[in-house]
This record gives C-alpha cells, sequence and structure tokens, in this order.
C-alpha cells in the first residue's frame, strides 16, 4: 500500500499506466520479489561478516544470538 501511494504521488505516469493496462498485481509481485531477495542478500552477507555459522547456533546459543 505505501509503494502504491509512493507511485501515485511521485510517479504519477507510471502509476496510471499501470492502473490502465491492469498490471499492477504484476508489478507488485515483481517488488515484493526484488525486495525478498535483497533481503536474503543482506541477512548472508550480514552473518558472513560477523561470521555466524549454523556450528556456531548449535555450539553457544546465547553468543549466536
Amino acid at each position: 500500500m505505501k509503494h502504491r501511494r509512493y507511485l501515485k504521488s511521485n510517479h504519477r505516469m507510471l502509476y496510471h499506466n499501470l492502473l490502465t493496462s491492469c498490471r499492477f498485481d504484476d508489478y507488485f509481485v515483481g517488488v515484493e520479489e526484488k525486495a525478498q531477495t535483497l533481503f536474503e542478500q543482506t541477512i548472508k552477507s550480514l552473518a558472513k561478516q560477523e561470521q555466524i555459522t549454523e556450528k556456531l547456533k548449535a555450539e553457544n546459543m546465547m553468543l549466536w544470538i
């Protein structure tokens, strides 16, 4: 909903094109997939940076947290 309001306020041409072509669902599915991919990459990067592994999780739960 926030992204839709953002498009309506700041990218009116894209908003109206999506609205008139009935492609809102496709567009927002793509946005959701990109966000999920970015989230997963960020989590993996942070885990690697902090040297967090499944072995650490099994051996020392408090340190893992």
